[in-house]
C-alpha cells in the first residue's frame, strides 16, 4: 500500500523529533561550553582553539569521506549488509584518522610559532576524531530509523562534555588540560554508544549479503568518491573563513570574533542538519515506490523549510546582540554585526533539505558544482575583504555566498524535481519574518525590554501556523501526532 505525502511527512516529522531533542541538547550544553571556554580563555586563546578547530573539522572531512551519507543511503536499500559497511567505514576511518593526527603533530611541530599552543591542536583532534568514529555508529542507526539512539549519545556526550568544562574551570586547570576532559570524555562515550548499537543490531537485524570480498570493496570506494568530494568542499565552505580571518586580518581578535558568532550559527543550524538526516532513508524509499509522491512529499517538506528558515534567519539576526552579550559578555561585542549577517546567511538551510532529495534520485553530483560554486565566491569575496574589515568582511562574504547558493540550489532542486514551488506558504511568511525582525531587533539593545518581547513572539508564531494555512491541516496533525508519540496516526508505518 502506498503511503500518502502525509504519511511520510509524520515519518520524517517522527524521527526528527528524537534527533532535535538530541541536538537540542547538543545545543543547549554546547552554547554553555563555548560561554564557560571563550571566558575562560579569552578572545586571543579562543581564537586559537577556534583555528585549530576549523583546520581540524576540514581534515576530518578527511576521515569522514562521505561515508556516512552512503551508508545510510546503502543500508537504506539493503539492509542485511550493515555489518560489511560498519566494519568498511570503521576500518578505513581509524586509518585515515591516524594519518590526519600525526600529520597534524608533525606539522604544528615544524611551523608553529608558539609551541605552548601545539598540545590544542592535538587534543581537538582527537576529540573531533572520536566524534568521527562514533558518526559511522550513527549513520545505521539513520538508516533503520532508530534515531532515539542517538539523540541519547549527544545527550550523553554533551551533557558530560559540559560537566568536565565546568569542573576543570572550577579547578583552576590550565586550558590544556580542560581541552583533555573533552577528549576523555569523547572516547568513553564512542565506547558506550558502540558497543550498545552493535549489541542491538546484532539481536534484532539478520545479516543476509555478499562478504567483503575486492569487488564489494571496489563498490564501496567507487560509490564513495562522489560523497567524499560533496563532504569535503562543504567543511571547506563552512570553517575556511576562520583561517582566512586568521591569516589575513590584522588582529588576532578578530579570529576570536568570528568564532564567536560562527558558532552560534553552527549550533542555529541544527534544525536544518537533523531534517538532512532524517530526510535521506524517507526520501530514498519513497523514491523507489512512487515519483509521483516523491514529488509532493519533497514540494511539501521544501515549502516547510523555507518557512522556517525565514523565521530562524530573522529571529537569529535580529538577536545578535542580546545573544553576544549573554553568551560571550562585552568583551566581545565587535561580533555583533557579524553574527546579524551570519544569521541571515541561515537562509540557506534549504541546501540540507534538496541534497536528500538528490542522494535518492541519483543525482549527488549536482552538489559537487553547486557546493564548489559557493566556495569559489566566497574565497574571492573573503580575500577582497577580510585585509582591510576582519571578522565584518569574512561575515559578508560569507553570507553573500550563502544567498548565491540559496538561489541556485532552490532553482535546481525544482528543475530536478520538476515540482513546482510553494509559493503561498512563502509569500505568507515573508511578512510574518520581517514583523519578528523589527519586534527583536526594536528591543535588542535592552535585555528587559528584549526578554519581555520573546513570549510574544512565540504566541504569534503559533497563532501564525495554526491559523495562516501555511501548515496543511492534515500535516499539522501528522507532526503533531509524531510529537505526542501518537503511533495511531502512523499506522501502516513501521519504525
Amino acid at each position: 500500500m502506498t503511503e500518502s505525502s502525509s504519511e511520510h511527512l509524520y515519518r520524517a516529522s517522527r524521527n526528527s523529533m528524537f534527533m532535535i531533542l538530541g541536538r537540542l541538547s547538543t545545543f543547549v550544553f554546547g552554547i554553555f561550553t563555548a560561554m564557560l571556554l571563550a571566558r575562560y580563555a579569552g578572545p586571543e586563546l579562543y581564537g586559537v582553539y577556534g583555528y585549530a578547530s576549523s583546520m581540524l573539522i576540514i581534515l576530518m572531512v578527511l576521515v569522514n569521506l562521505g561515508m556516512n551519507t552512503q551508508v545510510t543511503r546503502d543500508v537504506s536499500k539493503n539492509p542485511g549488509a550493515w555489518r560489511n559497511y560498519l566494519l568498511a567505514s570503521l576500518i578505513v576511518k581509524t586509518t585515515l584518522l591516524i594519518l590526519v593526527l600525526v600529520g597534524t603533530y608533525i606539522t604544528v611541530q615544524i611551523f608553529s610559532d608558539h609551541p605552548q599552543n601545539n598540545p590544542i591542536y592535538l587534543l581537538v583532534g582527537l576529540s573531533l576524531g572520536f566524534a568521527a568514529l562514533a558518526s559511522s555508529i550513527s549513520s545505521l542507526v539513520y538508516a533503520f530509523e532508530k534515531m532515539r539512539y542517538d539523540a541519547g549519545y549527544v545527550l550523553l556526550r554533551s551533557s558530560l562534555t559540559a560537566v568536565a568544562v565546568m569542573v576543570t574551570i572550577f579547578l583552576g586547570m590550565k586550558f590544556v588540560h580542560v581541552l583533555s576532559g573533552i577528549v576523555i570524555i569523547a572516547i568513553c562515550a564512542f565506547i558506550f554508544y558502540s558497543l550498545m548499537i552493535y549489541r542491538f543490531l546484532a539481536r534484532n537485524q539478520p545479516v543476509t549479503g555478499e562478504g567483503m570480498d575486492s569487488r564489494w570493496w571496489k563498490m564501496f570506494i567507487r560509490s564513495g568518491v562522489v560523497f567524499s568530494l560533496i563532504a569535503i568542499l562543504g567543511a571547506v565552505y563552512s570553517n575556511l573563513a576562520i583561517i582566512l580571518v586568521k591569516k589575513l586580518a590584522l588582529s588576532a581578535k578578530e579570529t576570536g570574533y568570528y568564532f564567536a558568532s560562527f558558532r552560534i550559527y553552527e549550533y542555529g543550524m541544527f534544525i536544518p542538519q537533523v531534517l538532512y538526516t532524517s530526510l535521506i532513508p524517507t526520501y530514498t524509499k519513497v523514491f523507489s515506490e512512487s515519483k509521483d509522491l516523491f514529488q509532493r512529499s519533497f514540494r511539501k517538506v521544501y515549502g516547510y523549510g523555507l518557512c522556517l528558515a525565514l523565521i530562524i534567519a530573522a529571529g537569529l539576526s535580529a538577536s545578535a546582540e542580546p545573544i553576544i552579550r549573554i553568551l560571550y559578555g562585552a568583551e566581545y561585542l565587535e561580533a555583533v554585526p557579524v553574527m546579524r549577517l551570519l544569521g541571515i546567511a541561515v537562509l540557506n538551510m534549504t541546501g540540507f533539505l534538496v541534497s536528500p532529495a538528490l542522494v535518492a534520485m541519483g543525482k549527488e553530483k549536482w552538489m559537487i558544482g553547486m557546493v564548489g560554486g559557493a566556495l569559489t565566491l566566497f574565497v574571492i569575496l573573503s580575500v577582497l575583504l577580510i585585509p582591510s574589515q576582519g571578522a565584518l568582511g569574512a561575515g559578508i562574504a560569507f553570507m553573500t555566498a550563502n544567498l548565491m547558493s540559496f538561489l541556485v540550489v532552490t532553482i535546481v532542486a525544482f528543475i530536478a524535481t520538476k515540482a513546482s514551488f510553494p509559493w503561498k506558504p512563502v509569500l505568507k511568511t515573508l511578512p510574518v519574518a520581517l514583523i519578528i525582525f523589527a519586534a527583536l531587533f526594536l528591543s535588542s539593545s535592552n535585555l528587559v525590554y528584549f526578554f519581555a518581547v520573546i513570549p510574544g513572539v512565540i504566541v504569534f508564531i503559533i497563532l501564525f501556523v495554526r491559523y495562516s494555512g501555511v501548515v496543511e491541516p492534515q500535516d499539522l496533525e501528522s507532526i503533531k501526532a509524531s510529537f505526542a508519540f501518537n503511533r495511531k496516526a502512523g499506522k501502516g508505518n513501521s519504525n
